[in-house]
């Protein structure tokens, strides 16, 4: 009975409102604010009465059969409607009244109404409610197949944004069904844009973000063959950067069979740019890609030095592969660049690489060599590189090579490798030093030791 008199009450103001076109926006507002209050107030005495069961849900019930074929189509009426009966409901909406709210045939203008008045009260509702309004009203309504033409890509990159799309790989699907419409790749490319303006609520998860590079991949691809290079530098630069940690070894290949030298530095630039997102084997098959574009550039050109003219190697290690230098072997190092300087590009490989260095260079009999090895070394974490380092030594066994290390290098290495806090490592020298005299070996290694003893 209460209920049924709040509901006639609200109705009967509706109707009043509808016949009076003086009837101000003030005087609304006011209304919403009393009709909220007494919605509270009606709900508060229910449950203190203990007859509250399903009374929230019987007021929202009640707000929709309001609406009709003959009425949501009105500016007027749908502006009085979300005052009197909507707004007022705000902290008691649930997904399934938004749910069938946005299943109306609202026109464009009146659905403008609603969001422009939902958005008044953002800063009085919770943002669990915001997020919901979004998705399953604002979202839902305008990614329905019959409403495809009101949203512009820009704003499909808003709602992705609000609704939750980001993490969603179903709801991630109907915006590319709607960027598909059209002009396809001027919407990705538009969409793209917004999202990258707003990157500090990209949030993706790693399964929508695959489903979105594929998709994307899949529209841009057939228009590689007229990529200028301002295209090229904004897709990879911007566009494609929150994307690229789902970028497959397959679609790197495609793109690259389109590209000279310059649109190549201007990708490599592009993918360092996220190449700290990417995981491990991501980034080896991304540097894999590379490294064949490089040897197909070699051969077609027949050039000792593919993509590059510079005299120093290391900025052609560089420019050819930024982060992902760490990855590439030496062997494809030497195959690519004949002018390949050890001593000078020492920086731009991980220690593993280096010790292999140290081993067919000659640094080992090489005191000012190996000093630039452990300049290197101590680059960066010192210990986890002389630990790798080691470890690299000690595995090329087909070279020998703790061999060619004497026992006052091993000492040299113990010192600086911080192999004196770790039981594995040492391990490794002392396998080292029982190889041939270990007496000597043991007695020059402890004497070194004692030498530098202030390392």
């Amino acid at each position: 009975m209460v209920l049924d008199a709040v509901e006639n009450m609200s109705s009967q103001i509706l109707c009043g409102v509808q016949s009076n076109d003086s009837f101000l926006t003030e005087k609304l507002q006011r209304l919403q604010n009393q009709l909220g209050q007494l919605i509270q107030s009606t709900l508060n005495l229910l449950a203190e009465l203990d007859t509250d069961t399903g009374a929230d849900a019987a007021v929202i019930s009640h707000a929709l059969k309001t609406l009709s074929e003959g009425n949501i189509n009105s500016v007027m009426f749908v502006e009085s409607w979300v005052y009197v009966k909507l707004l007022p409901l705000l902290p008691y909406l649930t997904e399934e009244f938004l749910t069938t709210l946005s299943q109306c045939d609202f026109s464009c203008e009146a659905y403008h109404i609603i969001v422009k008045l939902l958005s008044t009260q953002e800063e009085f509702i919770t943002e669990e409610k915001k997020n919901m309004i979004y998705s399953h009203f604002i979202y839902t309504y305008l990614t329905r197949k019959d409403n495809s033409g009101i949203l512009t890509a820009p704003q499909v990159a808003e709602i992705t944004l609000r609704s939750g799309a980001l993490n969603n790989t179903d709801m991630m699907n109907v915006v590319f069904e709607r960027l598909n419409e059209g002009d396809s790749f001027l919407n990705v490319e538009e969409y793209l844009l917004s999202l990258s303006q707003n990157s500090e609520m990209l949030q993706i998860n790693p399964m929508v973000r695959d489903m979105m590079m594929n998709r994307t991949f899949g529209i841009i691809s057939g228009y590689f063959p007229k990529f200028s290079m301002y295209n090229w530098t904004q897709w990879f630069w911007t566009l494609l950067v929150p994307l690229f940690p789902s970028l497959t070894p397959d679609m790197l290949t495609i793109t690259t069979s389109y590209v000279d030298c310059a649109a190549y530095h201007v990708i490599v630039e592009g993918l360092d740019k996220a190449f700290d997102q990417m995981s491990l084997i991501t980034q080896q098959e991304i540097t894999l890609v590379l490294v064949e574009y490089l040897k197909k550039s070699q051969q077609i050109s027949n050039s000792a030095l593919p993509c590059g003219t510079e005299n120093d190697t290391s900025a052609w290690l560089a420019n050819n592969f930024r982060s992902f230098s760490v990855h590439v072997t030496l062997a494809d190092i030497q195959s690519l660049n004949s002018n390949f300087s050890v001593l000078n590009s020492l920086n731009l490989l991980s220690a593993s690489e280096v010790a292999k260095l140290t081993l067919t260079s000659g640094a080992l009999n090489n005191t000012e060599m190996m000093k630039v090895v452990f300049e290197r070394l101590n680059e960066g974490d010192s210990f986890l590189n002389v630990e790798e380092y080691l470890l690299s030594l000690s595995q090329n066994s087909e070279l020998n090579s703790l061999n060619l290390l004497s026992a006052s290098e091993v000492a040299k290495l113990t010192l600086t490798s911080g192999a004196l806090n770790n039981t594995d490592m040492m391990k490794v020298v002392f396998e080292r030093l029982n190889e041939g005299d270990s007496f000597l070996n043991v007695e020059e290694y402890l004497l070194s030791l004692s030498q530098n003893s202030e390392v």
